[in-house]
């Protein structure tokens, strides 16, 4: 019983197992006591009230046991059951059973003499160990002018009955069987269509273990299965888009660093080659490598970023009290001299007093300035960059609106994942796809959000919404 299909087997047959029989033994014994032997009871009951019925005509039957032994020869011929007519006391006047001495005889029941005299119909059923034992006596009350004068006492054995009895619960036995087999066989089918999903899932978690291709597996009927599958075909999403992060990474990371140490090498040939010896050429050269450096350093900060640990970000804040407008000032004034070198429009729109906040000037001006960033690079020359600032009752909002080539809506939820860049039909624009993860986990880190709007060919609006508390 080590496997889950012999434990579904077992969990379905058993209950047949132990309810079938008992079912059956219900069946037969309904059948046989609460119909048949009614059933019988009834028959014997109708003809003794007929005979009881004829009897009523005859007063000197009851007075001349000849008389009386002459009709019950005469009608007994036409029952299966033992005729008797009995006196008012019980006692027999004439029998079909030539041994039947007393009202007891031929295990009888003691007649009810008090019922009998009372005129009341008497049915009695006598059960015995030995199968075919079992007697049916009807009594029915013969009454003329003066009262009841007799009785007519049908006694039937139920041995020549017992073979029907026989046959009933062979044909229970072998009706139930079929359907017995039938639940096994059920068994067995449902039993295999909850074990194969299992085989398969675990199969493909073999194939996750080995470091094979993942593929999502088809939802089963069963909810418990279902939902498990669900979660493992999530699971496989969520491997496949870190495994997708992961080589764009690489990708990225290939780019990235090959492009600067290309011109570091130029640099160094040159400076080798003699370019050093005019003191402006050299000044630009160096020039040249600090700028290519400093890219360098950028990139190792933004990796840091995304890899610290999201639980130490509060504890890393330097939050202090800031001066909105002053803050301001000092985070958009070299994008707005970025702008205007490129051809941009840069404006800003803001109250005369905003209020002081509780923030890390630092981390959340790193966050505004990698949405400031990617305004300027995606932003062609002659658009426009507006930065709108308004607060509300508890919160303040810093919306920055550019004017570049916008972001399709099946790709807004996944510009905030890291290394994730969307196809763009526009050139390539330099960067590891971190600006926007940072700038989002920074802004978590506050206690705010960042959402974006954004309408293919119109440009795209990112809003910063943060706390006043």
């Amino acid at each position: 019983m080590n496997t889950l299909r012999r434990r579904f087997i077992l969990s379905h047959t058993l209950p047949l197992l132990l309810v079938t029989p008992l079912m059956a033994l219900v069946l037969i014994y309904v059948l046989e006591r609460q119909i048949l032997l009614i059933n019988l009871s009834t028959q014997l009951e109708r003809q003794a009230t007929v005979l009881a019925e004829v009897l009523q005509d005859s007063p000197d039957l009851w007075s001349e046991a000849g008389l009386a032994q002459s009709f019950v020869n005469r009608f007994s011929r036409h029952l299966t059951a033992n005729l008797s007519l009995l006196r008012p006391d019980g006692t027999i006047l004439a029998s079909s059973d030539t041994g039947e001495a007393r009202p007891s005889a031929s295990g009888s029941s003691e007649v009810n003499v008090e019922l009998l005299q009372l005129g009341k119909r008497q049915v009695m059923v006598n059960y015995s160990q030995n199968p075919g034992e079992e007697i049916v006596e009807v009594i029915v009350p013969v009454f003329q002018p003066g009262g009841v004068v007799g009785a007519i006492h049908l006694t039937q054995r139920l041995g020549p009955v017992y073979p029907r009895f026989q046959r009933l619960r062979t044909f229970v036995f072998w009706a139930l069987l079929p359907g017995l087999f039938l639940g096994v066989l059920i068994g067995l089918v449902l039993a295999h269509f909850v074990e194969a999903p299992m085989q398969e899932l675990s199969q493909q978690i073999g194939r996750m273990a080995s470091g094979d291709a993942l593929v999502a597996l088809p939802e089963p009927q069963p909810t418990e299965l279902r939902t498990l599958v669900r979660t493992f075909n999530s699971l496989v999403d969520r491997l496949q888009t870190l495994e997708a992060s992961r080589r764009q990474l690489v990708a990225n990371l290939v780019h990235e660093i090959g492009r600067p140490l290309g011109a570091l090498r130029s640099a160094v040939d040159a400076l080798q080659g003699g370019a050093g010896a005019a003191p402006e050429r050299r000044k630009a050269l160096l020039a040249g490598v600090d700028t290519e450096l400093q890219h360098l350093e950028q990139l190792l900060e933004e990796l840091a970023e995304v890899y610290a640990r999201k639980e130490n970000e509060l504890r890393r804040l330097q939050l202090r009290s800031t001066r909105l407008t002053d803050w301001l000032g000092t985070v958009l004034a070299p994008w707005e001299e970025a702008a205007r070198r490129k051809g941009i429009s840069w404006q800003v729109h803001q109250p005369a007093s905003l209020p002081t906040v509780t923030i890390d000037p630092v981390r959340l001006g790193q966050a505004l300035g990698n949405l400031l960033s990617n305004a300027v690079k995606y932003t062609p020359p002659g658009g426009a960059i507006a930065v709108i600032v308004h607060s509300e009752r508890d919160m303040v909002n810093i919306q920055v609106r550019d004017t570049g080539p916008g972001i399709p809506s099946a790709e807004q939820d996944r510009i905030f994942e890291p290394f994730y860049r969307w196809p763009s039909e526009h050139h390539y624009q330099p960067g590891m796809g971190l600006g926007l993860a940072i700038a989002r986990e920074w802004v978590r880190a506050h206690g705010g959000q960042i959402q974006v709007e954004s309408t293919p060919g119109h440009g795209s609006t990112f809003t910063i919404s943060l706390p006043l508390t």
